[in-house]
């Protein structure tokens, strides 16, 4: 399991008690990612989403032409993902490393119950 505790925890996990998040830690997915594969991908359904642990992640959307745009450079203790988790709607960008890195896939029925559990996280 990874220490999460030294996460600069960004909105809206910033709210949480770090107990909390390590419970989501064991009871959700950590993922290594490999160089330059997707974790997601714009289109695809999802239900989940993602919080960076370790490494850097690209965040791309398609232009018309077939080339992309470099949307964001997001680093341990942001989140992505979640447009596409709370609305059910197709993910509106792919998201990739370098490098390499490690995500904690936090699915929706984690997420309801967090957004219940914590009026400060549902309201961010």
């Amino acid at each position: 399991m990874p220490d999460l505790s030294r996460l600069d925890l960004r909105e809206p996990f910033a709210q949480l008690d770090r107990e909390g998040l390590d419970s989501a830690a064991t009871t959700e997915r950590l993922r290594d990612s490999p160089p330059d594969e997707p974790v997601i991908r714009e289109g695809e359904h999802g239900d989940s989403l993602f919080l960076v642990v370790e490494g850097e992640y690209r965040v791309l959307a398609g232009l018309g032409d077939g080339g992309t745009v470099l949307l964001a450079v997001l680093k341990p203790g942001e989140v992505f993902g979640e447009a596409a988790a709370l609305t059910g709607r197709a993910r509106n960008a792919t998201v990739v490393s370098d490098a390499g890195g490690r995500v904690l896939e936090i699915g929706a029925d984690l997420l309801a119950e967090l957004m219940s559990d914590n009026d400060g996280f549902a309201q961010s």
